[in-house]
């Protein structure tokens, strides 16, 4: 979750009508960012370190090297990774924003005592990714309420 205090200038009225918008495109905006940006970094070599996922079996890891060729977290015949990198279906409102991924039915059928959860694996971000968002979102909001011309300042 990501939260702040935001400082605008401009008219109050101006300002309290451009609002809702704004925090509906930025937490969007959000979305896409982490989308595009830190969602294909939890399928490169170190991720499951970065995003501590739970520890694989060497049976399984020796399995996976001898049938696919490699050792990427998160992959086993790749189907998985092409098909949450590949769109997501982002629906919101003024407070808040959610994104659909589209998967394979394993990764959001998950069981307990049944192996990892790859939806929550998939979805952890590190400390810094969220501030890598938060900062893209300060810049939509920024950029969109410099835009409106008037000079009183109001605090949200």
């Amino acid at each position: 979750m990501i939260g702040g205090i935001i400082h605008i200038t401009g008219g109050a009225k101006q300002m309290a009508q451009a609002l809702p918008k704004v925090m509906k495109d930025a937490l969007k905006r959000g979305l896409v960012f982490w989308h595009g940006k830190h969602l294909p970094r939890h399928f490169e070599h170190g991720a499951a370190g970065r995003y501590h996922y739970k520890r694989r079996t060497s049976r399984w890891r020796k399995r996976k090297r001898a049938k696919f060729g490699h050792a990427l977290p998160l992959v086993y015949t790749g189907r998985l990774m092409r098909e949450v990198t590949q769109t997501i279906n982002i629906s919101g409102t003024s407070k808040q924003a959610r994104g659909g991924l589209r998967g394979p039915k394993y990764l959001y059928a998950f069981q307990i005592g049944r192996g990892p959860d790859k939806a929550k694996e998939i979805l952890a971000t590190t400390r810094g990714e969220r501030d890598e968002i938060a900062k893209e979102m300060d810049r939509v909001i920024t950029d969109r309420m410099n835009a409106l011309t008037t000079t009183e300042t109001i605090r949200v």
